[in-house]
């Protein structure tokens, strides 16, 4: 499986970071267009140029871990936001209180996508002020 598959995509990542989600993450996206690479993933130790934008690129795993602190923070009638994959092979997360699915096609999107969800809708104090 590609590593891109297993880590948020830029776009979300760039939402969840805009939304102040603490960028705490094993995997940086970093902008390398200065060098006409565009942006690449770089690991936690790897030393990117000074003055270049990072942005972490959360794995399915730290995705795991902050969506169930959100889970503990949400406002009652939120406890149970389960992840899965429909027949047409995407992740999908199920919010009963709003008979609405959020999905994308890779599990760190869903779960990315929901955490955005959540955070958005102020149901998860995620956020670190900035």
């Amino acid at each position: 499986m590609k590593l891109e598959n297993q880590v948020v995509s830029l776009e979300l990542a760039k939402q969840l970071k805009d939304l102040g989600v603490e960028q705490e993450s094993l995997w940086y996206w970093v902008d390398e267009s200065f060098l006409h690479r565009g942006w690449r993933l770089l690991i936690k130790g790897n030393t990117a140029p000074r003055n270049v934008e990072q942005i972490s690129a959360f794995t399915v795993a730290e995705l795991g871990e902050m969506l169930m602190e959100a889970i503990d923070t949400q406002k009652e009638g939120f406890y149970e936001l389960p992840c899965f994959t429909n027949r047409y092979g995407e992740w999908c997360s199920y919010i009963e209180e709003l008979d609405d699915v959020i999905g994308a096609k890779t599990e760190a999107d869903s779960r990315a996508r929901l955490l955005i969800y959540l955070i958005e809708n102020g149901l998860a104090g995620l956020t670190k002020e900035v």
